[in-house]
């Protein structure tokens, strides 16, 4: 009986060491999730973040009494480097939507820590899409305005020649 007793107590300190990993990794992606949308839309908050991944690790950590040491230390390393890259992925795809050319600049520094040669190269390429769409963009502007103007004066000139040349009755 007492074989079985501290078979089961082990068995339930390890499914409940497990869900809490589980736990503890949800609540990682929960915060990954704010953190891209965050920067994406606010590239400023780039460095707080990056900051912020340790500190809500540990605390996560913390938090969770009984997280096994494996999943702590996945969480310390694998989930922290992999949280950084999906955040510096979400900066630079934030920076090249306002400003192309500084995300290709910040790219081609390689100053940029948490992103691989590869992600390097795919955002080099959205900057470069970005860069084209933008242009397109304003292309389309300038037509636009060049249109308005032109009926504008379409309509201009015709309210003057009605008044050169009435219409006869």
């Amino acid at each position: 009986v007492a074989n079985f007793n501290q078979h089961m107590l082990q068995k339930t300190t390890a499914d409940m060491s497990e869900r809490a990993g589980r736990a503890a990794v949800l609540n990682v992606d929960r915060m990954k999730d704010a953190q891209t949308v965050r920067v994406m839309n606010d590239p400023s908050s780039y460095n707080d973040a990056i900051k912020s991944v340790d500190a809500a690790i540990e605390a996560n950590i913390r938090n969770t009494p009984n997280i096994d040491a494996r999943s702590a230390a996945a969480l310390r390393t694998k989930i922290s480097g992999d949280l950084k890259t999906e955040i510096t992925r979400a900066y630079l795809m934030g920076v090249a939507q306002r400003n192309p050319a500084e995300a290709e600049r910040l790219i081609n520094e390689g100053k940029l820590q948490h992103i691989n040669a590869v992600e390097a190269k795919n955002l080099l390429s959205y900057a470069q899409v970005q860069a084209r769409a933008q242009r397109q963009d304003q292309e389309l502007q300038r037509q636009q305005h060049k249109r308005e103007l032109q009926e504008r004066s379409d309509i201009q000139e015709g309210e003057y020649m009605k008044r050169l040349f009435p219409e006869d009755p």
